[in-house]
């Protein structure tokens, strides 16, 4: 249910959170027109549970000052489909910070998950991260498009990556080669 949409059971939780008539908040999102669309479905769904919100959108070099600073009133939009995708964005380990969340318990987890060496036990505390990222971030993870990568056969030693580091395509690529006879065998 945490990711269906349920206007009547969220009403409730407000008002049992004490908000029975709702509240205000401000959404800071970018000057863009998918962040304009995304802010608009945002408005409309939220004011069925009694948000009432107002978009406050910015051009990049005000949005970048306050993802540095955290100093946004209520909330930023940071994008379509706004999980996360570095989880070390999500801790004080680094300067480029997604939050103004404060929680030196989840960056030892983060620490921990990054330092360990054995592949179970490793992918197991990164699930752990994961889950408490979701339960406890201070952000919500909205919807993004389905994504594909897709390249012609020719291309050796590529296997789909699209980011080899904080958005880094260029050490895949480095490493790409075309395999000319191939190409001619498929009439290219």
């Amino acid at each position: 249910m945490l990711y269906e949409y349920h206007p009547d059971l969220a009403r409730g939780l407000m008002a049992d959170a004490g908000c029975p008539d709702g509240f205000k908040m401000e959404l800071v999102t970018p000057s863009t027109i998918l962040a304009a669309d995304m802010g608009a479905v945002l408005k409309e769904q939220w004011s069925k549970v009694g948000i009432d919100l107002t978009l406050k959108p910015l051009e990049a070099a005000a949005i970048s000052a306050l993802r540095f600073s955290v100093a946004f009133k209520d909330a930023r939009l940071t994008g379509v489909g706004s999980a996360p995708r570095q989880v070390a964005d999500y801790t004080n380990l680094r300067i480029i910070r997604m939050t103004g969340r404060w929680d030196p318990d989840f960056d030892a987890m983060y620490l921990k998950a990054a330092q360990t060496a054995d592949v179970e036990e490793r992918a197991k505390l990164w699930k752990d991260v994961a889950i408490n990222l979701i339960e406890t971030g201070d952000f919500l993870m909205l919807p993004a498009a389905n994504g594909l990568t897709l390249w012609w056969p020719w291309i050796r030693n590529y296997y789909g990556e699209i980011n080899m580091g904080y958005l880094n395509i260029v050490p895949a690529v480095a490493r790409m080669w075309v395999d000319e006879d191939l190409k001619k065998e498929l009439g290219y």
